[in-house]
């Protein structure tokens, strides 16, 4: 999971949570803003703030970045000073909100090593995930974290 700083603020305990049943999270930024259009000094807060909100809330860093949009830049890169994580499979959940169709956009992508995009902020996608899940596993897919995919 790549986590909203303000998100772990907000939703105590998620972030433990998502953690202990054995996911990797990430820095996604504070307040999703788009990080090639930020200072240097922005950027700065929005890494160590939600660096700081998962830490205090679960006592691990982030050592990986998602920048929303996907916007990124080497300036950026350098200043993020984490190794960035993009994707390979967009499911444009923000887009369609509808289940099926996020179901069928993961299994159209679906390649060894893919990396999907999806939002839990939207419950059609949420409401994806069984089906999209049990489709993939009977496919042979296996699930890992970033360290894991990249060793």
């Amino acid at each position: 999971f790549f986590v909203l700083g303000s998100s772990v603020i907000q939703n105590p305990g998620l972030v433990k949570r998502e953690l202990e049943e054995g996911h990797q999270v990430g820095s996604h930024s504070w307040d999703h803003p788009q990080l090639t259009k930020q200072s240097t000094q922005e950027v700065y807060n929005q890494i160590l703030k939600t660096q700081k909100a998962v830490f205090d809330q679960t006592g691990y860093f982030p050592t990986t970045m998602r920048p929303p949009y996907g916007a990124v830049n080497k300036q950026v890169a350098e200043e993020i000073g984490l190794p960035i994580i993009q994707w390979s499979v967009d499911t444009e959940d923000w887009k369609y909100r509808n289940a099926g169709i996020v179901t069928k956009k993961v299994l159209a992508g679906a390649t060894d090593g893919a990396i999907v995009l999806m939002h839990d902020i939207h419950k059609t996608t949420a409401a994806s995930l069984d089906t999209t899940l049990t489709k993939l596993k009977s496919q042979g897919y296996e699930f890992v974290t970033i360290d894991e995919l990249y060793g």
